[in-house]
């Protein structure tokens, strides 16, 4: 039987590439750029390079069309057959060695001319294809990826030798101004090389986003915002966005599984093709009915004359208060404006949740959510919502081994300081008891869930005895942090029968005291 050689690549150290900089366009522009090198650029090449490939439609926005399931290697036609792109990984196998070099060389000299800065590794394996273990093989390739990875150098980009101009968003040597990628109004800066590749693709990436998304969103006159003030702000009022980061839970054991029951190695590619499809498919289809239902809020304020989301605050010049940054997989990155930020995050976990078990995958997923100040420095905003998937995902291993989706979240009004232990262990614990009920299942019953939580703040914000008394609500804030015994005596100094809302039905303590044991119940 022959012997193939089995490619492994994957782009190491996006976040800092993607999130690194405080402009927008270049975010959009990078994260672009990100998806062209793992799934479109590969396609093409082998599509252009070689002989004959199972590459049918490198461009095309369904998955399976992608891809020619009629042509396989192993019949002999083939000089490269592409296993599955999935995972932020691309899978690739090769009928000769020189093959896979020469198509990693390729790669990277594409990656050098368009996406500067943008890191490829890549790992190749021998695949003995009658032994039928193309999956052990797989695991094999990541295994030496990920030495890959932790062996690849992390040295800093070479700084000026002579006299240099300084580009303004990375603080990277100059090559070029941004002249003639700016947007109307925009005074001309130098940018490094890897800044002017990122902006160059703005409006590719652009028109992806509007393919990708309903056509209400055009039909709505709406449009995605290419600048963080375009999110707006209410008149009087601080500006805050929310940094979504949603990740699919227990995916690479997921994959793992699917790959185990394959009974050989054709059936193994079959079954690894078709979940990475329906995977992205139920990704897909959340993102697209969230930002159905986003359009679906926007109203027309008559008295204001201004477009508004429920007509609680209006839109920055048509522009929807939302943009995705990282789509197409199961992990999706969005910024919206601060005060959409936990019921968006929680309104995807519901769709995706949905969209999986129509597709019998019974996957779950958790969110976190950075809620900062609309200038904060992106990259930290963007670490600290992963740090709060992070923590999400180890309370649904911890709970329901990831068989829960969880949300998690951050609000600050300043700068950070610590990790997101320390910041909680500085912040939200006191002498009596832990304050914050956080990270929440999005659908168990009782106090520490998602419904409980939302039922309290509607409560605040409608029952008589709280609704429109912010004084009293920031008070109640302070008095919380002094415990049980001081919540009850503020309760009582402001009449003999207010409480608080209902947090647990069966036990009415929570709404006498606030405590019970240790913990807090409505600090958050």
């Amino acid at each position: 039987m022959p012997e193939y050689t089995l490619t492994v690549l994957d782009t190491p150290g996006i976040q800092d590439y993607i999130f690194g900089s405080n402009r927008l366009r270049e975010n959009i522009g990078a994260s672009e750029l990100v998806r062209r090198a793992t799934e479109t650029w590969p396609l093409e090449l082998l599509q252009a390079g070689w002989r004959r490939s199972n590459v049918a439609a490198p461009d095309a926005t369904e998955p399976a069309q992608r891809l020619d399931a009629t042509l396989r290697i192993e019949d002999g036609e083939l000089d490269a057959e592409v296993v599955y792109i999935g995972g932020g990984n691309t899978v690739l196998l090769f009928r000769r060695p020189e093959n896979a070099r020469a198509f990693v060389s390729a790669l990277s000299r594409k990656l050098i001319e368009y996406a500067p800065g943008l890191r490829l590794v890549a790992a190749h394996v021998p695949v003995d294809w009658g032994a039928g273990d193309l999956g052990a093989r797989v695991d094999a390739a990541m295994s030496a990826l990920s030495e890959q990875k932790a062996a690849h150098p992390h040295g800093q980009p070479q700084l000026g030798l002579s006299v240099t101009a300084e580009g303004r968003s990375t603080g990277l040597v100059a090559t070029t101004t941004n002249a003639g990628r700016k947007p109307k109004g925009e005074a001309i800066f130098p940018i490094s090389d890897a800044v002017a590749g990122k902006l160059e693709t703005v409006r590719a990436a652009n028109e992806r986003l509007g393919n990708f998304c309903p056509a209400d969103v055009q039909r709505a006159g709406l449009e995605f915002p290419l600048d963080f003030d375009d999110f707006g702000r209410s008149e009087g009022e601080l500006s805050y966005l929310a940094v979504v980061h949603a990740d699919g839970n227990e995916i690479g054991r997921f994959f793992r599984e699917i790959g185990k029951q394959a009974e050989d190695s054709r059936d193994y590619i079959r079954r690894m093709r078709t979940a990475s499809n329906q995977v992205e498919a139920a990704a897909t289809a959340a993102l697209q009915q969230l930002i159905l239902e986003l359009v679906g809020a926007v109203e027309y304020d008559t008295e204001k004359k201004v477009d508004t989301i429920r007509k609680v605050f209006a839109l920055h010049e048509k522009h929807l208060p939302f943009r995705p940054l990282v789509f197409g997989g199961d992990d999706v990155t969005f910024v919206c404006d601060g005060r959409l930020g936990l019921t968006l995050a929680a309104r995807y976990l519901e769709l995706f949740e949905a969209e999986s078990q129509q597709r019998d995958l019974n996957l779950y997923a958790c969110a976190g959510i950075a809620v900062v100040k609309t200038h904060y420095p992106f990259a930290r905003a963007y670490d600290l919502s992963q740090a709060l998937t992070k923590s999400a995902k180890s309370y649904a291993r911890d709970e329901e081994e990831g068989k829960i989706s969880v949300l998690d979240w951050h609000f600050t009004a300043g700068g950070l300081l610590g990790n997101l232990q320390e910041i909680r262990k500085r912040e939200y614990t006191v002498s009596t008891g832990n304050l914050t009920l956080r990270p929440l299942p999005l659908r168990r019953a009782g106090w520490q869930s998602w419904p409980a939580f939302t039922a309290v703040v509607k409560a605040f914000q409608e029952k008589a005895d709280w609704k429109g008394h912010r004084n009293k609500v920031m008070a109640l804030r302070e008095v919380l942090r002094e415990g049980a015994e001081a919540t009850q005596d503020f309760l009582h100094s402001l009449g003999k029968n207010v409480q608080l809302p209902v947090l647990d039905a069966e036990n009415s303590a929570w709404q006498k005291r606030g405590w019970i044991d240790k913990q807090c119940g409505y600090f958050d």
